[in-house]
């Protein structure tokens, strides 16, 4: 596209506002309502994903697809699970240039030049309402297919969370009205499943350190394997038309992989122990 896009950094900072609904039992959710979120891009130090390798004056680089991850403070109404929201919130970045690595991976880039809008958590729908800045000298530049591969994936991360949140309404809707211990079961008990279920955003336990580490497969959660499809779908389809637009070959989109990867099989191969000047 000819625009240097700035490389993001785990010291670059994140500000935004996320949409979650207020629920005050007995009565049910209502909103969503607005909180203001600030973070670091390395969050906690827990979730983020680096580039140790590659470290400049303004921090390292992170790798496309890191999530802030559980932590980032949420400043807004008082709700029962707001506690919760703090602990699981998420804000993505989608965006980064194909053709340049480190690592073997693909460093985060600001799509609108120092300025990357992440795909922050929200109840019941995720929205790109966090703004990463990220002012440094260290440019890359994007392609269609880079840029619309992003979107796409973003927009399925966004699709599987929405779908995975309706299904918590539903879910909590059974316990509306109820005072005590009932109500509490309604507010936390989807959070407390989703956990071991897995979504595409923010930190949980089904999957930490299992698809988290990439979009290509590595899914070891139900939840986290749809989530996976659809952002890996979504970004295939996004760069297939992105090559058109950028004057490559028109193709179909791949179909995303997600096999959930086993342990290589170990082999009983004996030491053997040489005596040749050669190994020494």
């Amino acid at each position: 596209m000819g625009a240097p896009h700035m490389v993001m950094k785990h010291w670059d900072p994140m500000v935004g506002c996320d949409f979650h609904l207020v629920t005050i039992p007995p009565a049910p959710p209502a909103g969503p309502s607005p909180y203001f979120t600030m973070s670091f891009v390395s969050g906690l130090y827990i979730f983020f994903k680096p580039l140790w390798k590659q470290v400049t004056l303004y921090g390292a680089s992170v790798e496309k697809g890191t999530d802030i991850g559980g932590g980032i403070p949420h400043i807004g109404p008082p709700s029962v699970d707001l506690a919760l929201t703090i602990a699981f919130s998420a804000s993505k970045s989608h965006f980064g240039a194909s053709s340049y690595q480190v690592q073997g991976k693909t460093p985060a880039l600001a799509l609108a030049i120092a300025v990357n809008p992440n795909l922050n958590c929200g109840m019941p729908v995720p929205t790109p309402t966090g703004a990463v800045i990220c002012v440094n000298t260290h440019m890359a530049g994007m392609s269609w297919a880079d840029v619309l591969g992003g979107f796409g994936s973003m927009l399925g991360d966004a699709a599987v969370q929405t779908a995975l949140n309706l299904l918590g309404l539903k879910f909590g809707k059974a316990f509306d009205g109820k005072t005590g211990l009932l109500g509490l079961v309604g507010s936390y008990g989807w959070t407390a499943i989703s956990i071991f279920v897995g979504g595409p955003m923010g930190p949980d336990i089904g999957t930490f350190g299992g698809y988290k580490k990439d979009q290509k497969g590595d899914a070891w959660t139900p939840g986290g394997m749809v989530g996976t499809f659809f952002s890996e779908l979504g970004e295939n389809t996004g760069t297939a038309v992105g090559d058109y637009l950028d004057g490559k070959p028109a193709h179909l989109p791949e179909i995303p992989d997600i096999r959930v990867p086993t342990k290589p099989q170990e082999t009983n191969i004996p030491n053997v122990t040489s005596n040749s000047p050669f190994d020494n």
